[in-house]
């Protein structure tokens, strides 16, 4: 017998048959365990489908059945920033939010006026004196919601 065709044995008695048999059955209960787990997040997928297909269509019922006033009311809005615009050379972008929904968000003027590139509505402001406003709306919200009280000292809240 050559070499070749004695069969492996390993030290604990067992065939390199068997060695490669427990590997082989390894290897097909991951695979099982892979198929089980990709079954399942392709059912997880289809829910997380249907939910956003019958949330969106909620939600574009709801967005028709608006009352017209309301859109009248943005229009106005509209047209009052465009005038203010053209008047008084604006530059910026307005938004109005309400309960935390966007009403509307309108991009007007110049976010570059030495190369003459149009503000968008993501355009990326610089935080200079900005700084200043958004703190003042911060401040104002937290005094509605009464966690703040605008006529303390300042040094009673450094604790």
């Amino acid at each position: 017998m050559d070499e070749e065709q004695l069969p492996l044995v390993h030290r604990d008695g067992s065939s390199a048959g068997d060695s490669l048999q427990r590997q082989l059955s390894s290897y097909h209960e991951r695979q099982r365990a892979r198929q089980k787990r990709r079954s399942r997040s392709k059912t997880v997928g289809r829910a997380t489908v249907g939910f956003l297909a019958a949330s969106l269509l909620t939600l574009l019922l709801v967005a028709l059945s608006w009352p017209a006033q309301r859109n009248e009311r943005a229009l106005e809005l509209r047209n009052l920033l465009d005038a203010y615009q053209n008047a008084k050379n604006f530059s910026g972008v307005v938004r109005l939010s309400h309960n935390g929904q966007k009403k509307l968000q309108q991009a007007m003027g110049l976010a570059n006026v030495p190369f003459n590139q149009a503000m968008e509505e993501h355009s990326i402001f610089p935080m200079g004196a900005h700084v200043q406003l958004l703190t003042a709306v911060a401040m104002h919200q937290l005094q509605e919601k009464g966690l703040v009280d605008l006529e303390k000292p300042v040094d009673e809240y450094w604790t």
